[in-house]
């Protein structure tokens, strides 16, 4: 991941932390589709499409890592304009 955005890797990092804990199959997709939407945050694009083909149940998880990644890249780009 990029160094310019800590926040944004500790949430990838969680992400995979908590995907190797789990022991359910469901809840591991579940995890690496939210890691998914988190990374292609960062890269600046969207791909709910091939993630309804791959993991079809984790759509939403798929969004929500999207959605928080925007989030986060806004507030780490706000937090270097300010300073």
């Amino acid at each position: 991941m990029n160094l310019q955005y800590p926040m944004l890797n500790a949430r990838v990092e969680w992400c995979q932390k908590m995907g190797k804990q789990t022991q359910l199959q469901e809840e591991r997709e579940a995890w690496v589709a939210e890691e998914e939407g988190l990374r292609d945050a960062s890269l600046g694009r969207e791909r709910t499409l091939l993630i309804r083909l791959c993991y079809p149940s984790q759509v939403d998880r798929y969004r929500l890592g999207f959605q928080d990644g925007q989030v986060l890249l806004r507030s780490s780009q706000s937090a270097r304009v300010s300073i």
